[in-house]
């Protein structure tokens, strides 16, 4: 089945929703014609004119830096040191096609200055589950001080794959309890069943 086939065979396409995804897992200047060629391949997958949410996942291993490509490790997993990411989001913004912007996986720090550059987000996808509850810290208030919508991932099934990583805690901690961290900063442990 082509992409896009199931919205357009729909009654009701019009109604349909679309989300989709910009992502750059490797280093690419940034430029007006290389956005405008991103957009028109998304709307091409989804056999549409216009998408309601285009969203920016920026994972770089290195950076533009005059002109020249520049291995950057120093910044994992997201690539922060290439601001690029907040020329990408202006122009996917400026694109008459979009009809609004999102991010994926961005921290506060670099949604916020995107915010700040004047651009309107409308959402960042992140993982957020109940045993992982970052974003519920410093993006929640960014969030609703910006009207910017969270997407959530892993909601359920993160509490099992990430089991081993989030319940690492003091050496002191035994195997039967869990830690869970709440917004208020208060730390609660209970011993597993």
């Amino acid at each position: 089945m082509q992409q896009g086939h199931f919205r357009s065979t729909q009654p009701d396409a019009s109604k349909i929703f679309c989300a989709t995804k910009v992502c750059y897992f490797a280093s690419a200047e940034v430029t007006k014609e290389s956005i405008e060629a991103n957009v028109t391949e998304r709307l091409t997958n989804i056999s549409a004119q216009t998408v309601e949410l285009l969203q920016l996942h920026w994972q770089n291993v290195s950076i533009w830096r005059n002109s020249e490509l520049v291995v950057d490790d120093t910044h994992s997993p997201q690539q922060y040191a290439d601001k690029q990411y907040v020329k990408a989001v202006q122009l996917i913004q400026d694109d008459p096609r979009v009809q609004s912007v999102g991010l994926v996986n961005f921290d506060t720090t670099r949604m916020e200055e995107i915010l700040d550059s004047g651009v309107k987000i409308v959402s960042n996808q992140v993982q957020f589950s109940l045993v992982d509850l970052r974003p519920t810290f410093l993006m929640g208030d960014s969030c609703r001080k910006h009207d910017v919508k969270l997407l959530t991932y892993g909601s359920l099934v993160s509490i099992y794959r990430t089991y081993p990583v989030v319940y690492c805690g003091p050496s002191d901690m035994t195997d039967t309890q869990k830690v869970r961290r709440f917004p208020s900063g208060q730390v609660a442990s209970q011993a597993s069943s």
